[in-house]
């Protein structure tokens, strides 16, 4: 996991967790129950937080959403799984491109799912981003 998503998911996960002392354990158990990542690493500067502390974007656009199919058929309704491609980019006027990423989505009973990422397009570029 790239640094600027791993600092994303951890923004992400203080905000759910609300104003509890945040222990690398309490990010480690939300990350695996609603992401499937396991022994998920939270950024540093986040663990022990209380709560929300303000908020962070990157610039990127969100270029496809697709429902994958099964052997040509789309998925039963309780295992949808959508495909969500977002461009990032380097700079705020969305000029530059930095990478492009596949995120992988499957639905289940209590919800959306996080199955996985994959870099489609490698940029040399970083993305733009903003924490405050």
């Amino acid at each position: 996991m790239d640094a600027p998503t791993r600092f994303e998911l951890t923004c992400y996960i203080c905000s759910k967790l609300g104003n509890a002392d945040l222990s690398e354990e309490a990010y480690r158990e939300y990350a695996e129950k609603h992401f499937g990542i396991e022994n998920f690493t939270p950024d540093g500067a986040h663990v022990g937080m209380h709560g929300g502390h303000g908020g962070s974007n990157q610039v990127l656009d969100v270029i496809a959403v697709a429902e994958e199919e099964k052997d040509g058929t789309l998925a039963a309704a309780s295992q949808h799984t959508l495909v969500v491609t977002v461009q990032y980019y380097a700079d705020w006027s969305k000029t530059v491109n930095s990478g492009t990423w596949q995120y992988t989505m499957q639905e289940t009973d209590d919800g959306w799912l996080f199955a996985g990422s994959e870099e489609i397009r490698h940029s040399e570029w970083e993305r733009a981003r903003q924490v405050m």
